[in-house]
């Protein structure tokens, strides 16, 4: 059997809709996925591109994604939803997203007290290229803190922290407004960030770290692909050829 004749497990499972990359050979490891019958736990396992029997947790493999148009949609996640589809930690953002029939799922995430732009799809290769850190995509927030905010707290910010024992790239951090309200004493400031990486709550971390508290976090864009003004928390749309095409440009992290 070719290589050009076969496919990885793990992208093909990418490719019927199952989920991010990453996501998909975390399934496979935990030895959820078989192939003609026999438990498969390695995520680089190869498998003939036609003819295989995939089943997941004993159920068929569906892939009727492989046959039609991918799906993209932009969705203004609000504050309190979770971006997963288990609802059992509460309210999740699929609760806005009842409309779609397609297996669609979030291009990276937003975490439950934040809220802004959301991309969810159900084309492994996309989910792919827009979460893989090689590519360097750019995401800015519009963040309110509380706390002091001067020149050396910013260059902090801008600093290669250590956040969870990983040194972060360096952020964009600009100085947007200084709020006439205050809140527990606290002056409250606007900031800017644009990260070229997505970590696990990295902007609360680094806030947290340059003694700020993090009151409101939003995204306001992906690789230049704007929330629109006109958008309300819970709502959706697809998102154009055009879009999709700026989305993919990778970025240059000098």
């Amino acid at each position: 059997m070719v290589e050009e004749e076969t496919i990885r497990l793990q992208k093909y499972l990418e490719k019927c809709g199952i989920g991010s990359r990453r996501a998909c050979g975390s399934l496979i490891e935990t030895g959820a996925v078989a192939v003609d019958g026999k438990r498969v736990t390695i995520p680089g396992f190869r498998i003939p591109l036609t003819g295989a029997r995939i089943t997941i947790n004993g159920i068929p493999l569906d892939t009727s994604a492989l046959d039609r148009a991918h799906r993209t949609i932009m969705f203004y996640k609000p504050r309190g939803l979770i971006c997963s589809c288990d609802d059992g930690q509460g309210a999740t953002i699929y609760d806005c997203l009842k409309g779609i029939k397609e297996r669609i799922v979030p291009i990276g995430r937003l975490d439950k007290d934040s809220e802004g732009l959301l991309l969810l799809s159900d084309d492994g290769d996309l989910i792919n290229r827009l979460t893989h850190p090689r590519f360097l995509h750019k995401k800015e927030y519009i963040v309110e803190v509380a706390g002091i905010v001067n020149r050396d707290v910013l260059d902090f910010l801008r600093s290669r922290m250590v956040i969870d024992g990983y040194r972060i790239r360096p952020a964009h951090v600009d100085y947007i407004e200084r709020e006439t309200e205050r809140r527990n004493g606290q002056q409250l400031h606007i900031l800017r960030f644009i990260l070229m990486e997505g970590r696990n709550l990295q902007i609360r971390k680094m806030c947290a770290k340059a003694g700020l508290r993090v009151l409101h976090l939003m995204r306001i864009s992906i690789n230049g692909l704007q929330l629109p003004e006109d958008m309300l928390p819970g709502e959706w749309r697809d998102i154009s050829n055009e879009a999709l095409a700026m989305l993919e440009q990778e970025q240059n992290g000098d």
